[in-house]
């Protein structure tokens, strides 16, 4: 997703939603060391884990920050890049709105979101595993999360008023 979105060497990144820091690193990789990925969570837990993740694995490239994604307000990036994190947000065209104006002119908001309004799509069909995908989606509806974004997401970002997405 990220190379053909045009993540490359040299790049500024903001990630958000950072968790504890699978996405950065990824994305901290594609940049190299003449690039730099900035992380974004409101979790304490999940941005002390993603610091003591990149020292023990000697990342000096990415950082962490513990903040809204909404209030966060730094010099634009190259790329805004966020995974399983617009289905969490309450008016997830307003987010991306507000993060495209996070953006360099030209530059590139990469995004994956889950659907989870179909059962897992298994062959041959596992039960044990069909089930666990009902729950989870479930779980996650209960919780007043967008269950089906990954679907919307690319209605979101022409809501957004950004060109049609790739």
């Amino acid at each position: 997703l990220f190379r053909e979105s045009g993540l490359v060497d040299g790049m500024s990144v903001l990630d958000v939603g950072c968790g504890s820091g699978d996405v950065a690193f990824l994305a901290a990789r594609l940049v190299g060391p003449s690039g730099a990925v900035t992380g974004i969570d409101t979790a304490e837990d999940a941005i002390a884990d993603a610091e003591r993740r990149a020292a023990d694995s000697g990342i000096t490239n990415v950082s962490f920050e513990r903040c809204d994604l909404d209030r966060y307000c730094r010099e634009p990036f190259d790329a805004v890049v966020g995974r399983f994190v617009l289905m969490h947000q309450p008016d997830p065209v307003a987010t991306v709105w507000r993060l495209a104006s996070l953006l360099r002119d030209g530059g590139l908001l990469a995004f994956q979101e889950f659907d989870f309004t179909q059962p897992p799509l298994v062959r041959p069909e596992l039960k044990p595993v069909v089930d666990a995908g009902r729950w989870i989606a479930s779980a996650l509806r209960g919780l007043g999360f967008d269950t089906g974004m990954g679907m919307r997401l690319h209605q979101t970002f022409l809501s957004a008023g950004l060109p049609r997405p790739n």
